[in-house]
């Protein structure tokens, strides 16, 4: 049960992952319809509207981001140093959030306003924030 469990988890990442990166474009290139509502759109930094000041990032690379406050937020980050899980749960939990979850992968917390899902997808940090 445990190893079906973390790699349904892993392939569930890794789906979500390519999607991401799948619907990443420039702004030369027209949007493919992919389902998504025409507000979600899929950049390489954080989203405007993201809540930087209660849901802190590790540092790195933003691979892709998407979503908005109504429906919450997916973001890919390439962490700056290793661990990068133990770091994003490290500094959620230094902002008061507290873990939901026995499993460090997918780390689930829960903070004031948001509840917050890690993932580790085969080095990149993906974060599932919703709003409470």
């Amino acid at each position: 049960m445990n190893t079906t469990y973390r790699l349904g988890t892993l392939v569930g990442a890794s789906l979500l992952l390519a999607g991401l990166l799948a619907g990443c474009t420039t702004a030369s290139e027209p949007a493919a319809d992919d389902g998504l509502a025409p507000s979600a759109t899929m950049t390489t930094s954080l989203p405007p509207d993201f809540p930087r000041a209660w849901v802190p990032v590790i540092a790195g690379t933003v691979i892709a981001a998407s979503g908005d406050a109504t429906r919450g937020w997916t973001v890919a980050i390439a962490p700056a140093r290793a661990q990068g899980l133990a770091r994003a749960t490290r500094a959620l939990a230094a902002a008061g959030y507290l873990t939901r979850s026995f499993r460090s992968d997918p780390a689930i917390l829960m903070g004031p306003l948001y509840d917050v899902r890690l993932t580790d997808a085969g080095g990149t940090i993906v974060y599932v924030v919703r709003q409470r």
